[in-house]
């Protein structure tokens, strides 16, 4: 009896590890071939990651914008939209009229609830 556990022990041991082998063969790439095209998947939060200090400034400066418009009932897109057609002509002593709460106060856009 106790040869017949060992040895099934022993078989499903030597199967997980030529699995994990095989496995880990197939994941290496040929040498010499760029790692670009490989694709590694987060659990999901490949949003979190900026690519550098600058990106991750802009990102946050996005994030703030949109969640500012969803604070005071505007739609984002329209915001956006119309203060980067907007923002090149409009005078520089009144840019605070470009932020999202004033900005639905002057311009009268609001989201249809």
């Amino acid at each position: 009896m106790r040869n017949s556990v060992s040895t099934g022990t022993d078989t499903w041991a030597t199967a997980a590890n030529r699995r994990r082998k095989t496995s880990a063969r197939r994941a290496r790439a040929p040498a010499g071939t760029p790692r670009l095209g490989r694709l590694r998947h987060d659990r999901g939060k490949n949003w979190l990651f900026a690519g550098s200090f600058e990106g991750a400034r802009r990102a946050a400066l996005l994030y703030s914008l949109v969640q500012s418009c969803k604070l005071v009932d505007v739609s984002p897109f329209d915001y956006l939209k119309d203060v980067l057609l907007r923002v090149a002509t409009h005078p520089h002593l009144l840019i605070g009229q470009l932020t999202p709460k004033r900005w639905a106060e002057t311009f009268g856009h609001r989201v249809a609830s």
